[in-house]
């Protein structure tokens, strides 16, 4: 069998293989698709172009009511303009109204601070939506269809060839969607990096079972090995378990955390746990997707549940907050370092952070900080190239009066309005929104979501 022969799952397998043999021995994306244009043609060339479209993505599931620490960063705009002590928030009436979202927005001061320094392309989108559903450790964010939001999205990132397409720290945050990929489930953030090794050492061994296509394999190594322009990254490849062992090590010494990637995310000594092992998780991703080996991380938050949160005042709320604002600058700063090979663009150029839960809890007395809110949330953060609209959609028109979204046409409305979303149709169009930023193909989103149109929420995706 010639390689421009393969099709379906052998052409991807291929084209994963070639990734990662090009990204371990330092051969450029270009020079890569130059090479697979003249050994497997120009159709192969071209499935791994398209593959830049499709944007990596960090979904945080945080259950058993601790998405409700997310709303100290991104308050309502009651909570943001009105003094009240009793709210549930560090700083009533502190709040900050964007001037970077296309839709009007309030962070609290900290997060501000963060965001205001961000480009315009960086910024979030808030969807209040859904119901509260405490206290479930795992709440799923379905699209539609009973297809899971983490899990439809994988199976449109498959479009881009990785290493290991999705990875879950506890098997239950994944969902199930149709086309799907199997995660790698590991217990903790260190376990993603034992991941690499195994998975790497699967991968760049998979020809030698057959000795036609190890042989073309091979001949595809030797054509990237002499396109490689760094004669210390050059090395000889025969497949044997020596040269795989030593590439994992490589693997594993590159994607765990420095002391200057965990002070870049702020962590010290007053970091609450929670924000550091995110971090941690966060840190090991982003090099994990700059080296092309996953599109997709899911991981718990902080799953504390906390009532006692404002039981003192309002400094652990404001530790807090604080903690994650600078998690979140440490993310656009680490992302706007490293590039991803499919597109050769920084990763701040490109990526998706979702953030959901269970219960926001309720947002007005904090007396307890009860779990019993009529809504619940979705955050998106990142750069979706411009293909998911930013700002807040939905909230309170006052304490305890929801508003509702029109997803035709992004206006926030009274509850129950005519062409508004509520409950679980708000979450779906939330969810399908953030996968069509992922990929900004409304059809392949269609495979999930026969939701609302969505025109309101997202922009017409030119790259």
């Amino acid at each position: 069998m010639d390689l421009k022969d393969l099709r379906g799952i052998e052409r991807r397998e291929f084209i994963r293989w070639s990734a990662l043999v090009a990204t371990l021995i330092g051969v450029e994306r270009t020079r890569h698709l130059e090479v697979l244009s003249k050994v497997g043609g120009v159709a192969m060339a071209d499935s791994a172009g398209l593959a830049a479209k499709i944007l990596p993505s960090i979904h945080i599931v945080d259950g058993n009511g601790g998405v409700a620490n997310w709303t100290l960063l991104f308050p309502n705009s009651v909570l943001a303009t009105t003094a009240t002590a009793t709210f549930s928030t560090h700083a009533p009436g502190l709040g900050v109204k964007s001037t970077k979202t296309e839709r009007p927005s309030y962070l609290s001061p900290e997060t501000s601070a963060v965001f205001e320094a961000l480009p315009n392309s960086f910024q979030v989108t808030q969807f209040t939506a859904g119901v509260s559903n405490a206290h479930s450790a795992a709440p799923a964010a379905i699209i539609g269809g009973g297809a899971a939001m983490i899990a439809a999205i994988a199976a449109i990132q498959t479009a881009s060839s990785t290493l290991v397409p999705s990875m879950v720290i506890n098997a239950a945050l994944y969902g199930a969607a149709p086309g799907a990929p199997a995660p790698a489930v590991v217990p903790n953030a260190a376990g993603l990096i034992g991941i690499f090794n195994s998975q790497a050492a699967a991968t760049l061994l998979k020809p030698a079972g057959n000795p036609e296509m190890l042989q073309k394999y091979h001949s595809t190594f030797l054509s990237l090995n002499a396109a490689s322009k760094s004669p210390t990254s050059k090395r000889h490849f025969d497949a044997s378990k020596v040269a795989v062992n030593l590439l994992g090590k490589q693997l594993g010494d590159a994607l765990t955390p420095t002391p200057a990637d965990l002070a870049m995310y702020g962590i010290d000594g007053t970091t609450p746990p929670a924000v550091m092992n995110m971090s941690r998780a966060i840190i090991t991703t982003l090099k994990a997707m700059s080296m092309g080996l996953t599109n997709q991380v899911a991981l718990p938050g902080f799953n504390n549940d906390p009532h006692g949160m404002f039981a003192n005042g309002k400094a652990q709320a404001a530790t807090t907050a604080g903690a994650i604002a600078k998690m979140l600058k440490g993310f656009y700063t680490h992302a706007d370092s490293l590039k991803l090979p499919a597109s050769g663009k920084k990763i701040s150029e490109g990526i998706m952070m979702t953030v959901h839960g269970d219960t926001m809890k309720t947002p007005f007395n904090e007396n307890g900080w009860g779990d019993g809110s009529q809504q619940n949330v979705m955050y998106v953060i990142g750069n979706s190239r411009g293909r998911l609209k930013t700002g807040a959609f939905g909230g309170y028109a006052a304490p305890n009066m929801p508003s509702d979204w029109i997803p035709e046409t992004g206006e926030t409305v009274a509850r129950g309005a005519a062409g508004s979303v509520t409950g679980a149709a708000s979450f779906a169009s939330a969810s399908a929104a953030v996968a069509y930023a992922v990929c900004g193909d409304m059809r392949r989103v269609g495979d999930f979501y026969r939701g609302p149109d969505l025109s309101g929420v997202t922009n017409i995706s030119l790259v």
